[in-house]
């Protein structure tokens, strides 16, 4: 009897301390961090950002006469030195031209494109802060969950691109 009393006793007290615990954990500060940090999850598709940004069909227009300029200088380059060679060299000198044409349109993508990627980072970095989100991530790394912030993005990126042309119209017309 004594024993019955005393096993209950510890029961009840365990029973109570389990229960303390969890509604400790159920309530305490760490367990609200993780629903704040499962909320503060966003992504973006970069591919369609970039594809459908305001000011790419002009940067691939430049793009495309930059590179035609490219061309027809490599290719006078080429026409006064390959008349000096002959077989093989002539093959080589040819591959060298292509791979130097290559590696400058690389380069002039890149100087084209970087605005734009600065341009569409920086909207990113204004949007998440504007809703408190922590983390942006590319959609493709995207299994589950997140906020999909793709098309915010992309609107702000117009209507900057609308003012911004707005502001060049009343320059011009004063």
């Amino acid at each position: 009897m004594f024993l019955k009393k005393n096993l209950t006793k510890v029961l009840t007290i365990m029973l109570i301390v389990v229960m303390g615990a969890g509604a400790f954990a159920l309530f305490s500060p760490k367990a609200s961090a993780k629903s704040e940090i499962k909320e503060s999850i966003a992504y973006v598709d970069m591919q369609y950002l970039f594809e459908n940004h305001p000011d790419i069909p002009a940067v691939k227009s430049k793009l495309n006469q930059d590179l035609q300029g490219l061309q027809q200088q490599l290719k006078g380059e080429l026409q006064s030195k390959i008349e000096q060679v002959q077989g093989a060299e002539k093959q080589k000198l040819v591959q060298q031209y292509q791979q130097k044409l290559n590696v400058e349109a690389n380069k002039r993508q890149k100087q084209l494109l970087k605005p734009i990627n600065d341009e569409i980072k920086a909207t990113i970095d204004e949007i998440a802060k504007e809703q408190g989100i922590a983390v942006v991530l590319q959609k493709d790394m995207i299994i589950y969950g997140g906020t999909d912030l793709t098309s915010q993005v992309l609107d702000r990126l117009k209507a900057k691109n609308k003012a911004d042309k707005q502001e060049t119209s009343k320059k011009n017309d004063k």
